[in-house]
């Protein structure tokens, strides 16, 4: 049955995919339960119109005693009412929605940031996931499930006041109804992988606008604007066959309900028209009976149209579950070892779950405590990947990584890295101001205290320039030098504190005189800690007591 819904070949069963549909909802119960109960008051106040409109058009034809002057009073009241409960349905939508979203945007990137770097999407097709699958699920749980659940009971109220006005035709209704949710099973099945195609469409293009952005100085050295720009209306145009497919089947298989709504309302109309010219039926009755017919089929089209959203839903519901199942690190309490700390890898080998050969093969070495060890090797050799064995950024398939001291020694881990002062390879600054960057080393760190650490690492040009700390650093340490960005990179690592320091290429931007400097300073200040250097800088490996050469 469940294939049947949503076709073969899904990655997820639609019971865990419901059971994610059901979490969200109970995460966002507060909206759901405004928007429903909104929606039920709108569903009273329209059925309470129509009835007074009927009253009001009676009194007026057949003079029924009725007061017209108060039945429009009452109309007036009820269309005033229905103004106040759709602007507040809006406000409702909107803040309430926003706060949901954000809510569900938190959850997700805490838990990606807490999972292991797969490595497997690419990072402008999370970063769509984020944005347009949220949007689509919250769409759907907060918007379209209280918009038809309201449109279920519009419906059996108006079927239940149609067939007070006439008891053969709501039958009718029902007949056309139950065609139409037939043929909806066929729509379903192709729109979940029509659907399917028009994300992975988008989350392509937002790939290489991400890529091109950020890598656009390169691409005008290398002269490749023109094969980017070809690049991108190839996954365009993708985007515009599937929209087009999408598209298509959706309006024909809303042409299928349109067809059977105009020919219900055709129908009610001769309908009505008969039983007035036999004297059976007021003009205010037919009147109620066209406004009726309209709420069953307007619910009807809300029901047609959640069809799509479910589709929709259960589509972005299993690209986010994707992300959220990656593989989490275990999150222990930090573990603060005394210094001076080593680290030993033991008989360690290490691949990539892509690849089919170590690129570390039985590897041993003891980076003794309070010396410094310079990582030398070809690249490619995997110096990198030592560093991220080193403090469990990548767990070895074979073989031990301890951190330990003269008392105790442990398995490294995420509750080892309070004892590591991290410093990657390359320009890791985020957007944001100098500060900023500066103090995810350490919230709590005061001016003084950054100041003191841009000084060992020769940084004190923050001091000299305009805004000093609160300067801002573009994307990728945009509007500092190659070495400026490098030398703050430290200061945060060194901010972060720790026994053991791990240190990826950090002076590949930096002269040989600051290169001194730098070194001088860090030997000086850190003498006692362990100090590790992935590098080929012979200034670095010629000041390092001992080499690992891989």
């Amino acid at each position: 049955m469940k294939k049947a819904i949503l076709g073969n070949g899904r990655k997820w069963q639609l019971h865990a995919v419901i059971r994610y549909l059901v979490l969200t909802i109970r995460n966002c119960r507060l909206l759901v339960f405004m928007a429903l109960l909104l929606g039920i008051l709108e569903v009273i106040v329209s059925l309470l119109q129509v009835w007074t409109v009927k009253r009001v058009i009676d009194s007026a034809s057949i003079n029924t005693g009725e007061s017209i002057i108060r039945s429009i009073g009452i109309l007036t009241l009820l269309i005033v009412l229905g103004f106040a409960l759709t602007a507040f349905s809006t406000w409702v939508g909107n803040i309430e929605g926003t706060r949901a979203k954000n809510n569900m945007r938190q959850r997700i990137l805490h838990k990606l940031l807490l999972s292991k770097d797969s490595g497997k999407l690419h990072s402008g097709d999370i970063v769509n996931r984020i944005e347009i699958d949220v949007s689509t699920i919250l769409n759907f749980v907060g918007y379209k499930i209280p918009e038809s659940a309201s449109g279920l009971i519009m419906f059996a109220a108006a079927m239940v006041c149609l067939y007070h006005l006439d008891h053969y035709l709501p039958i009718l209704v029902f007949g056309v109804i139950v065609i139409s949710l037939a043929i909806s099973r066929i729509y379903i099945k192709k729109m979940h992988k029509l659907i399917k195609d028009v994300r992975e469409s988008e989350g392509n293009i937002q790939a290489v606008i991400q890529d091109s952005i950020q890598n656009r100085s390169l691409l005008k050295v290398l002269e490749a604007t023109q094969t980017i720009a070809e690049r991108f209306s190839f996954v365009q145009s993708n985007l515009f066959g599937n929209m087009k497919k999408s598209t298509s089947f959706s309006i024909r298989a809303s042409a299928i309900v349109s067809a059977g709504e105009s020919f219900v309302y055709i129908l009610t109309f001769l309908w009505a028209a008969l039983r007035m010219s036999a004297g059976t039926l007021t003009f205010g009755g037919m009147t109620a009976f066209l406004q009726l017919i309209n709420k069953v089929y307007r619910p009807l089209r809300n029901l047609y149209g959640i069809l799509p959203s479910f589709v929709g839903a259960v589509t972005s519901a299993e690209r986010l579950m994707e992300m959220e199942n990656w593989d989490k690190e275990l999150n222990d309490n930090p573990i603060k070892m005394d210094g001076p700390c080593g680290i030993m890898l033991d008989n360690v080998s290490f691949r990539y779950d892509d690849s089919s050969e170590d690129v570390i093969s039985n590897l041993s070495f003891d980076f003794h405590p309070g010396t410094s060890t310079a990582l030398i090797g070809k690249t490619g050799t995997g110096k990198t990947t030592i560093l991220r064995l080193l403090v469990a950024l990548a767990v070895p398939q074979k073989g031990h990584v301890r951190v330990y001291n003269e008392k105790e020694s442990s398995e490294t881990s995420l509750s080892m890295r309070c004892n590591f002062i991290y410093v990657p390879q390359g320009n890791t600054l985020m957007h944001g101001t100098i500060r900023d960057n500066l103090l995810l080393g350490n919230p709590s760190a005061t001016d003084e205290e950054i100041y003191e650490m841009l000084h060992v690492c020769c940084a004190d040009f923050v001091r000299s320039i305009p805004n000093g700390l609160d300067t801002l650093c573009h994307e990728n340490g945009g509007g500092l030098s190659e070495g400026q960005a490098q030398r703050i990179a430290i200061a945060r690592g060194l901010l972060h504190g720790g026994e053991i320091l791990i240190l990826d290429e950090v002076t590949s931007a930096l002269d040989e005189e600051t290169t001194k400097e730098l070194l001088d300073n860090l030997y000086e200040n850190y003498a006692d800690r362990t100090l590790i250097f992935a590098t080929h800088d012979p200034l670095v490996i010629e000041r390092c007591q001992r080499s690992c050469s891989l």
